[in-house]
C-alpha cells in the first residue's frame, strides 16, 4: 500500500509565529485549561507520514546476546485487496501490535500516522537570554 508524506512548506512563518506567541499557548494551557504543561513539551506539528496499515514489534531488556528476526510481508491481491503476514523468530518475549483490524472489503483510508515532524516550543526561564534572543526557543524535530 506504500506511505504519504505531507509537510507544510512555510516553516518560516510557522516559526517566526510560535516565537512570538508560544508563552501564550502555555499560559493558555497550563492556566486556563490546566493541564500542566512541562516546558518544552508543547510541539506544532508540520508534517507527518500516513499509511494505511502499520505493525511494531518491540522486546524488553535487549541485550547483545538476544537476537530477533522479523519478517513482514506485504502483497496486492486479484481483488485489489492487499494482504500481510508477519513471522517473528526469538528466544525471548516479544511485544506487538498492529493496526487497523483487517476487516471487510472496504479500502483502508491512509490515515494511520506513522511519523510527525514539527517544531518544539519552549519558553526561556533566563531573563537576560530572553532580552538577547527573545521569550521562546524553537528548535526542529524530525
Amino acid at each position: 500500500d506504500g506511505a504519504s508524506s505531507v509537510d507544510y512548506r512555510g516553516l518560516g512563518k510557522l516559526c517566526s509565529y510560535a516565537m512570538r506567541n508560544g508563552e501564550s499557548w502555555y499560559k493558555f494551557v497550563n492556566g486556563e485549561l490546566g493541564l500542566g504543561a512541562p516546558n518544552g513539551s508543547m510541539c506544532l506539528v508540520t508534517g507527518c507520514d500516513k499509511s494505511t496499515t502499520w505493525r511494531i514489534a518491540s522486546v524488553p531488556h535487549g541485550s547483545s546476546s538476544n537476537t530477533i528476526a522479523l519478517s513482514f510481508t506485504a502483497a496486492q491481491s486479484v481483488q485489489a485487496r492487499a494482504s500481510y503476514s508477519f513471522s517473528k523468530e526469538t528466544n525471548f518475549p516479544a511485544f506487538e501490535r498492529a493496526g487497523p483490524d483487517l476487516g471487510g472489503d472496504d479500502p483502508l483510508p491512509q490515515n494511520q500516522c506513522l511519523f510527525v515532524r514539527g517544531l518544539r516550543i519552549k519558553v526561556r526561564e533566563n531573563a537576560v537570554v530572553r532580552q538577547l534572543k527573545g521569550a521562546v526557543e524553537v528548535e526542529s524535530i524530525q
